[in-house]
């Protein structure tokens, strides 16, 4: 679909297919296809960054392993000889289009503290106010299973609501999302655009053809939700296609275009909702679920029990019959909130000697799912 204007800050990502030839060596000739696209985007004032996958292929192909490693130190010893010969590259094709790159490595908890999140979202719009290309990869040397993203594609989202992108670009050796699998059937068709991420689409994820890459189509419509929720346009496309990153730029009838939501999250939202680490579980009554997602802060007087241990200002889940509706920012800790779980507000200052506030969760701290 043609965008009627054209995208101020686009996020790209490419896998590893997209940087690498078979033998783990990097495929300068599209890298440099991809820098040039990149250099067309800024001539029109677009901010681009860039989410590279590939430094864990390379570093194999220079270390001789043919096999992609299973335990995270071999893992992380392939990424940290990578990283730094893939940047080299990226550095100096960039340098001939007097483009100026600056690598990011990320890991999971960089986005759950919600302060590290800003601080990360103002070094992003620092750099591209400079006119630097920041090129961002998880970082591989030094997470471990509980910080790791396992793929580029809910990293790439993550980076994009969190820096309000208008646009991102996902790059694989898929043509986009199909009805069914198109290396098993004749008859499946492309989907151009997707207006709403349903069950149904969510049931057509599979997996990457390629084998290289950690991500496939599955993680790609998850991030693709991320990214929608925010009001980001999102793109699945195939690398190879010709200039497929200007054209997902111009809204060119290429992959399939995730329609950015119009009532879409606040930034708060996005992290609330998408990287925030939550601590425990309060369970509420039915009424109290639809106050809530209504608009209406959670008091005492709606909750039922809680599960696991928190303090104040810690992020929790917020269910009701088994299920997890939203998520917010507690006031109180899971000790207190126990003792006035089903109380009213005028009996909290009697059952903890105080009143801070009237609300467990207040609704300009909450997000619902």
């Amino acid at each position: 679909m043609k965008n009627s204007n054209f995208p101020k800050i686009i996020v790209v990502k490419i896998g590893t297919s997209s940087v690498t030839l078979e033998d783990g060596k990097i495929d300068r000739i599209n890298i440099n296809k991809i820098v040039a696209q990149i250099y067309a985007l800024s001539l029109r004032g677009s901010k681009v960054v860039l989410i590279s996958s590939g430094a864990i292929k390379v570093g194999m192909g220079i270390l001789g392993i043919k096999e992609r490693p299973k335990d995270i130190p071999h893992l992380q010893a392939c990424s940290a000889t990578g990283q730094s010969y893939l940047m080299e590259v990226y550095n100096d094709i960039f340098e001939n289009y007097g483009l100026f790159a600056s690598q990011i490595l990320l890991t999971y908890d960089d986005f759950r503290s919600r302060k590290r999140y800003l601080n990360l979202r103002n070094t992003f719009n620092v750099l591209m106010e400079m006119g630097c290309i920041p090129i961002v990869n998880e970082n591989d040397t030094v997470s471990t299973d509980e910080t790791k993203f396992g793929e580029n594609d809910t990293l790439a989202s993550l980076v994009a609501t969190g820096i309000n992108a208008d646009l991102l670009i996902n790059l694989s050796d898929v043509d986009g999302l199909y009805t069914k699998d198109p290396s098993k059937n004749k008859d499946a068709k492309r989907i151009p655009v997707v207006e709403e991420i349903t069950s149904e689409i969510v049931k057509l994820g599979g997996k990457s053809s390629s084998g290289v890459g950690s991500g496939g189509m599955a993680s790609k419509i998850k991030a693709a939700k991320i990214a929608v929720s925010s009001g980001t346009g999102f793109v699945i496309a195939n690398s190879k296609d010709e200039n497929v990153i200007y054209k997902c730029a111009l809204g060119d009838d290429v992959g399939t275009f995730f329609k950015g939501l119009s009532h879409n999250y606040t930034g708060k939202q996005t992290w609330l909702a998408f990287a925030s680490k939550t601590k425990g579980i309060i369970t509420v009554n039915c009424p109290a679920r639809e106050k809530l997602i209504s608009g209406k802060s959670l008091l005492p007087v709606g909750v039922l029990t809680v599960e696991g241990s928190f303090g104040v200002g810690d992020t929790v889940s917020i269910s009701c019959e088994g299920k997890i509706f939203a998520k917010g920012i507690t006031y109180y800790s899971s000790k207190d909130v126990l003792k006035i779980a089903g109380k009213k507000t005028n009996q909290i200052e009697k059952i903890l000697g105080k009143n801070d506030y009237e609300e467990v969760v207040h609704h300009n701290n909450m997000v619902i799912l």
